[in-house]
């Protein structure tokens, strides 16, 4: 709806971005791009929270413009009317009260003086996804040799049964203790960045020999980090974790395209129980493509009957 209506505003070029009501989603958007956020009503107060909660550590200073079907009590509704409040009418919504909102918003963020964009993640003090995605583009630009990069990508295997057990700040503890362990695994030339709410990746450069090496012995020092329980909540709480690594199998090859193999990797490696790692290789994505294709065949065979 949002879409279509943007396309009725005269003279204005917006560009809209979606992103469905999941903490996961966010975590992987880069906010600090965003100079509105429109946020739907979302049933769930867990969820709600759990995105603002996600805004917050990523320092969103963007503002946010609800968009409801009935109008909270005490809401000017002449205002709301005239897209002059934070809150809009789904009812009255049109072009020229979107434009008018979307103005307003845009005058109020140009009073306010420019900040820099975060570089840290406030819990952990280390690198943040923006960060982390333009140091590996300038080390992958820099890059003249294939297979003298390499993308590490560290997921918390069931993070969220920590938070759900033990509540938030036992979560938040752990994150706390696990960037630590895997900070101190790693050589000082190597830096670790959490770019999710449980994933944190590491960038390993041709410095001191074979990049594929220096991975490996990296992944075991982390490994054994992770065998040593964690004091969270009054418990000792064991971790899993798994891994997956990209090289860069050219020297053209994209951040997108780092993350993406590295992230295929790590989910193979999550279906072995314990602390495992898995390579990418091209035939992850050939397989990854054939089961797409069946599952599509499949579909159209159902619909079909």
């Amino acid at each position: 709806m949002v879409g279509d209506l943007l396309k009725g505003i005269p003279a204005e070029d917006y560009q809209l971005s979606w992103c469905q009501a999941d903490v996961s989603v966010l975590e992987s958007t880069a906010v600090s791009r965003f100079q509105l956020i429109l946020w739907g009503s979302i049933s769930d107060s867990h969820i709600a929270r759990d995105i603002l909660t996600e805004l917050g550590r990523q320092q969103a200073t963007a503002p946010i413009v609800m968009l409801v079907d009935e109008a909270p009590a005490g809401v000017d509704l002449e205002a709301v009317r005239k897209g002059e409040s934070d809150v809009l009418l789904r009812s009255c919504l049109n072009s020229d009260i979107l434009h008018r909102s979307i103005r307003r918003f845009a005058r109020r963020s140009l009073e306010v003086p420019h900040l820099e964009p975060p570089t840290s993640d406030p819990l952990t003090g280390l690198s943040n996804r923006q960060d982390f995605r333009e140091q590996l583009s300038r080390i992958l630009a820099d890059a003249e040799t294939p297979e003298s990069v390499g993308l590490l990508l560290i997921d918390v295997d069931q993070f969220k049964k920590v938070n759900a057990s033990y509540g938030q700040g036992a979560g938040d503890a752990l994150i706390q203790f696990i960037a630590e362990r895997v900070r101190s695994s790693l050589s000082t030339h190597q830096r670790v960045a959490r770019i999710g709410g449980n994933e944190f990746a590491v960038v390993f450069q041709n410095v001191m020999g074979s990049v594929e090496s220096e991975c490996r012995v990296s992944i075991e020092r982390i490994i054994q980090s992770m065998s040593r329980p964690f004091p969270v909540a009054q418990h000792a709480i064991r971790i899993n974790v798994s891994m997956g690594i990209a090289m860069n199998k050219d020297t053209g090859v994209t951040v997108d395209a780092m993350l993406a193999h590295a992230d295929m990797a790590m989910r193979i490696s999550k279906r072995e129980k314990g602390c495992n790692y898995q390579f990418y290789s091209s035939d992850m994505t050939d397989a990854a493509q054939t089961i797409l294709k069946l599952e599509a065949e499949i579909r159209r065979g159902i619909r079909s009957e």
